[in-house]
């Protein structure tokens, strides 16, 4: 068995950080020493975190970094021109008077990509780097745990938390009424995991750790970002493609009160967000929203095996989804399609079984038939000019004891229908009416579709969306309910579908 030495000097490190016994202080001690003479030789680690306003969450936040980090380590603070008072206290005073911290009081607010690379260029040069935001509070092992997910192997760049309130897949479920109970949360989920890890195409950059070593391959913060937003998204890819993974730690939750600085102004705050997405587009010449979405919907209609299975997904975008199904289906090897070229060029680097082509012309010789355990088609056949050849093309790969997984929207979705009956059928950028969609389905036209093609649906499951109606639209909703010889309401209610089907 491996043993990860680096991981080690870290759980001694942390071991003495808590231990209040001096005759196990030695111990401790020796064996950190032992390792040290063996050339382990972890970086200590700067904590950067730009300061506006809030004083209140800064508060909080240093106070729970003073009770959890050894002091070895580096607090770096830049404040971002700081203009208000919380209880008659500003937060620039109250920083002032803070001691172990290094604390720079800019003059003017340079956005948060700028200021935190001022905060990297002043830590230590081997320190590794933790991006966190004032509005956080750190509990005991939230940041050893991320640690030790950065040096779970060499190929690991950067790390991230869960969190009670942020995007990219990092929200916990549960939710709480008080600190207190966020608390006893993270001390019953920040514990030692068998699978501790999820890797990702992205991390949020709320508490976003980086290895010094990485860093200093892919450079600094884009400052085009400022004053914020999409900077995660850019340092993220630009790790990527370097061959660096990113990992989420699912046994690190630190809390994050969102948007108690930057995003005050929602109208300032979503205009920012419009614009520089823009800029990372024509960065990138990529929707990374939309492009590296994880399907996580799709995971309970695929079965945990102890044997090796095999997963092919067309239309993977930048291989999210896959590489989730990789981590939480273990063992399993998983392979993609994707049309667009630079989701697929992208994507090599987080999964290296992506092949790029159009499903419908491209021939699938790189595999061997009855190969796919599942093969999945979330939101693909509505884009088809002729769905069914396709579902017959994947049909000689699938094994014998496969399934097709698919999601489909339902055209009859009363949204669509109400709209219709007055009259309108408008295409969207978004959703049923998607401009990109081809063929539209109802769920008895979805199963007419696969019995054609040989195949035999054995689940179902509706996905809803809720919409608010209007007075009028609630009268024609109730009446055209009312009409004899009308379908239940259900196939009204349900969004998109997701079916699950195996070779006749």
């Amino acid at each position: 068995m491996d043993v990860n030495l680096q991981q080690a000097y870290l759980c001694y490190e942390q071991a003495e950080f808590y231990c209040e016994n001096h005759e196990d202080l030695d111990i401790i001690l020796e064996q950190k020493n032992k390792l040290v003479q063996q050339g382990v030789n972890i970086p200590e680690l700067s904590i950067v975190i730009l300061s506006y306003n809030a004083c209140r969450e800064m508060k909080l936040c240093l106070e729970s970094l003073k009770k959890t980090v050894p002091v070895s380590n580096q607090i770096i603070v830049i404040d971002n021109a700081s203009t208000n008072q919380d209880d008659g206290e500003g937060v620039v005073e109250y920083l002032q008077q803070q001691d172990n911290i290094l604390l720079i009081c800019n003059k003017q607010n340079v956005g948060f990509p700028a200021g935190c690379n001022q905060g990297i260029k002043l830590a230590e040069p081997y320190n590794d780097i933790l991006l966190l935001n004032n509005d956080t509070i750190v509990f005991p092992n939230s940041i050893f745990w991320l640690r030790m997910g950065l040096y779970e192997n060499c190929k690991v760049g950067a790390t991230g938390s869960m969190s009670s309130r942020i995007g990219n897949y990092q929200q916990i479920q549960e939710q709480f009424g008080s600190l207190e109970e966020y608390e006893q949360y993270a001390r019953k989920v920040n514990i030692p995991m068998d699978s501790p890890y999820e890797s990702r195409i992205r991390l949020a950059g709320f508490a976003m750790m980086l290895k010094r070593q990485a860093l200093d391959m892919v450079g600094l913060l884009d400052e085009r970002f400022s004053p914020g937003n999409y900077e995660d998204d850019d340092l993220s890819l630009r790790l990527l493609l370097n061959d660096y993974k990113l990992l989420v730690c699912k046994n690190s939750f630190i809390f994050h009160f969102s948007a108690k600085s930057f995003g005050k102004n929602l109208d300032n705050y979503y205009r920012i967000l419009t614009e520089n997405e823009k800029v990372f587009r024509q960065k990138w010449k990529i929707d990374i929203n939309y492009y590296s979405q994880i399907r996580m919907e799709l995971q309970p209609f695929l079965r945990k095996n102890e044997q090796q299975i095999n997963i092919l997904e067309v239309g993977c975008g930048m291989g999210a989804t896959l590489g989730y199904l990789r981590d939480t289906l273990a063992p399993c090897n998983v392979y993609g399609v994707e049309l667009n070229s630079m989701a697929a060029s992208y994507a090599k680097h987080y999964i290296p079984n992506i092949i790029q082509g159009n499903i419908e012309t491209m021939d699938l010789n790189c595999y061997e038939e009855n190969m796919f355990d599942y093969i999945l088609l979330p939101d693909v056949l509505e884009h088809l000019h002729d769905p069914e050849a396709v579902l017959n093309k994947l049909k000689k790969y699938l094994k014998p004891s496969g399934f097709i997984v698919a999601s489909i929207p339902n055209i009859m979705h009363y949204s669509v229908m109400l709209e219709l009956l007055k009259g309108n059928f408008t295409y969207e950028d978004s959703g049923i009416l998607d401009r990109t969609h081809i063929h539209f389905f109802t769920l008895q036209e979805i199963f007419k579709m696969f019995m054609c093609c040989g195949f035999e649906i054995v689940e179902t499951q509706g996905k809803h969306l809720d919409i608010v109606l209007s007075e009028t639209d609630e009268e024609i909703y109730r009446q055209l309910m009312q009409i004899p010889g009308v379908a239940s309401e259900i196939n009204f209610q349900v969004y998109q579908y997701m079916v699950k089907a195996r070779i006749k």
